[in-house]
């Protein structure tokens, strides 16, 4: 049995529509949240009814089912469960006592994007808003591009 809590943060708070409003750029205006995993990652219903995956990783968004039904069908499956919620580290990372309050979610310290490796020594748990507008920020960087530094408010952290 899938202990979603170790899985999922809530969508409905009041911060969503801010967070959302960090990706309008690739997501646009007419979608509305319908699940959040523990990375961040979002899982969407545009008006049609079709579920699309804002993947914060990868900073895309790529429809993935053709109905809410579908979706509800289809993420309780084993192979969705580890790719769409990463259910093996984020129960790993739950039992070595990372557990994300409310306002937090796991995080990549440094994004893949950027070269550092996709790894569970790369994680750590996060503020939400915080990791938002990081990856969303970071998924407009055109791939291969190398960066040197990273500055907050013109100024190196």
């Amino acid at each position: 049995m899938v202990d979603w809590s170790r899985l999922l943060i809530r969508t409905n708070r009041p911060d969503t529509p801010k967070m959302l409003g960090c990706w309008e750029w690739l997501i646009g205006r007419d979608k509305h949240p319908l699940v959040m995993t523990k990375f961040g990652d979002w899982f969407l219903a545009d008006p049609q009814g079709r579920v699309h995956w804002l993947d914060l990783l990868e900073g895309t968004c790529n429809q993935v089912a053709d109905s809410v039904a579908e979706f509800e069908q289809l993420m309780v499956q084993e192979e969705q469960l580890d790719l769409w919620f990463m259910l093996p580290w984020c129960y790993r990372l739950h039992d070595e006592g990372q557990v994300p309050s409310e306002d937090q979610c796991f995080g990549f310290k440094i994004p893949p994007k950027l070269g550092a490796p996709v790894e569970l020594a790369n994680v750590e748990v996060a503020n939400l808003m915080v990791y938002q507008v990081w990856m969303a920020e970071t998924a407009k960087i055109p791939t291969g591009t190398k960066v040197d530094a990273i500055t907050v408010n013109g100024k190196l952290p």
